[in-house]
């Protein structure tokens, strides 16, 4: 698979809010990053998207696995212990 990892390192407080103000619109920090990556590869040139969803699809096809949009991002969320305490780490990576 050819994709890469972003990981978003970001202390527990920040976290914590923006979940809590996240939760009052129905949404989660993993959705609006997830809302946000899609947004930026919109803005990509159409001909590039298309040609990236073409590159993809041929690497899948025959695969017998069925895929997201190549545009769609998947993200986990998981606890790291730091220096200074636990921090939270959204991982994204792509389909």
């Amino acid at each position: 698979m050819d994709s890469r990892e972003v990981c978003v390192w970001l202390d527990k407080r920040w976290y914590g809010a923006l979940s809590s103000q996240l939760k009052k619109e129905g949404a989660t920090v993993e959705e609006k990053l997830d809302e946000y990556l899609n947004a930026m590869i919109g803005q990509l040139p159409e001909q590039v998207r298309e040609k990236i969803s073409r590159e993809i699809g041929r690497r899948n096809s025959g695969s017998g696995r069925r895929l997201r949009p190549p545009a769609s991002w998947r993200c986990s969320m998981c606890g790291r212990m730091a220096g200074m305490g636990i921090f939270r780490s959204t991982t994204l990576w792509t389909a």
